[in-house]
C-alpha cells in the first residue's frame, strides 16, 4: 500500500489530532443545565465529524497504485508550483481576515474576505464575479442575522 497524495495524508492525520485535542478539552466546559444538552455537545458534534471525515481523507490517501502512477502532479511540475502558490495565498487572506476582523467589525471583513476568496478560487468569468459579489453580501447579512439576532451572538 502506498500514500497516494503525502499532503492530504499528513493534513488527515493533523486534522485527526486537532480534533482529538479539542474533544478533550471540551470537558473543561462547565455544565450549567442538568436538564439540557448544555454547551459541551455541540463542539463534540463537529469534533466528531471532523474526526471521522479526517479518517476518511486518511482512508481516501492511501492507495495500492505506485505513487508515479496516481500523482498528477509528478507529471507537471507547474501544477505542484500552482498548488502551493494557491494554498499560500488562501492562507494569506485569511491572516489578513483574522487581522482586520477585530478592527473593521463582522460585515466589513466578511464581504470582500469571502468575494476574495471566492475570486480566488474559482472561475473568474464576468457572470461569476456577480455571483460572488451576491453570495458574499448574501451569505454575510444572513449570517449576521442569524447570530446577531436570532441567537443573541455578539459579532465584532
Amino acid at each position: 500500500m502506498h500514500i497516494r497524495k503525502r499532503s492530504d495524508c499528513i493534513l488527515a492525520v493533523l486534522l485527526f489530532l486537532g480534533a482529538v485535542f479539542f474533544y478533550y478539552e471540551t470537558y473543561q466546559i462547565r455544565e450549567v443545565f442538568s436538564y439540557s444538552f448544555g454547551p459541551r455537545v455541540f463542539p463534540r458534534i463537529i469534533l466528531g465529524l471532523t474526526a471521522l471525515l479526517a479518517a476518511c481523507l486518511f482512508v481516501q490517501s492511501l492507495g495500492t497504485v505506485p505513487v508515479a502512477h496516481c500523482a498528477e502532479e509528478a507529471k507537471d511540475p507547474r501544477a505542484s508550483r500552482q498548488g502551493l502558490w494557491l494554498r499560500g495565498g488562501v492562507v494569506a487572506l485569511l491572516l489578513a481576515y483574522l487581522l482586520v476582523l477585530p478592527w473593521a467589525g463582522y460585515l466589513a471583513a466578511t464581504i470582500p474576505f469571502l468575494f476574495c476568496s471566492m475570486l480566488f478560487l474559482g472561475p473568474r468569468a464576468p457572470k461569476n464575479i456577480v455571483t460572488y459579489a451576491v453570495l458574499s453580501t448574501g451569505m454575510s447579512l444572513l449570517l449576521k442575522f442569524i447570530f446577531g439576532n436570532l441567537l443573541k451572538f455578539f459579532l465584532p
